[in-house]
């Protein structure tokens, strides 16, 4: 897993993106977490998921720590509190973002426990069949 980006002074508002690489559950291991100190603007940024990990449905990943009791001020672009993210880094199964997870100040992505949907390959409907192209993997998820 690379390094962790650094931010600028400023904080999260004046990056293009955040970038979480998530490979597994345990943070700083096998997903980036961001721990911040005081005060944490989001400022519309997109959240950018990549990886390929492993889920079994209930796995949270906490992405953005904040120490103390410093609220989480605006939104990552397009997600709103409780929010959905369809088909989470390709895996099947939807999540949810908060931004008032973990402690009450933290933004948490949660996998929710609905099973993937098998999708057929093919559909015979009033005798003409239709086939679904193969899909290539999915490990990013850009939202």
């Amino acid at each position: 897993m690379p390094a962790v980006p650094r931010l600028p002074r400023r904080g999260i508002a004046q990056l293009d993106a955040l970038e979480i690489d998530v490979t597994g559950t345990v943070p700083d291991t096998e997903y980036w977490q961001l721990n911040v100190v005081g005060e944490v603007d989001l400022g519309g940024v997109p959240l950018v998921l990549i990886g390929t990990p492993t889920l079994t449905g209930g796995e949270s990943f906490i992405v953005v720590a904040n120490d103390g009791v410093d609220p989480i001020i605006g939104t990552f672009a397009g997600l709103v509190e409780g929010g959905a993210i369809p088909d989470f880094l390709g895996s099947g199964r939807d999540a949810t973002i908060s931004y008032v997870g973990g402690d009450g100040n933290d933004v948490v992505l949660t996998v929710a426990n609905n099973p993937p949907i098998a999708v057929p390959d093919s559909y015979t409907i009033a005798n003409v069949q239709l086939t679904v192209p193969a899909r290539e993997s999915w490990p990013t998820t850009a939202i």
